[in-house]
């Protein structure tokens, strides 16, 4: 069992350069948040709905947000701001995370 669980650990560690490189992310600029509690809630909410987003962090207080999305996702500024359905929010700005 000792080398069983060795050599899954080996094959699990090798496998995440892949898996990171696997993902794009993206720093935005979020306008129209006016609260610091249910609004970045329903941006996150509403950005992890997208087909192929993998994970969202959202600051009020910057107004800004990190989005991972799969690497072979193109994802637009116009589907994220679809995807707030009406609730006051858009994405102003969107650049590849450095």
């Amino acid at each position: 069992m000792r080398t069983s669980a060795r050599l899954l650990a080996v094959v699990l560690v090798a496998a995440l350069p892949a898996c990171a490189a696997a993902t794009r992310t993206y720093n935005l600029r979020v306008e129209g948040m006016t609260c610091g509690q249910s609004c970045p809630l329903e941006v996150e909410e509403a950005l992890e709905s997208i087909p192929g987003v993998r994970s969202v962090s959202v600051d009020y207080p910057t107004q800004s947000a990190v989005i991972v999305v799969d690497a072979d996702r193109e994802l637009t500024t116009r589907e994220m701001d679809l995807s707030f359905r009406n609730k006051g929010y858009f994405i102003s700005s969107m650049e590849p995370a450095k």
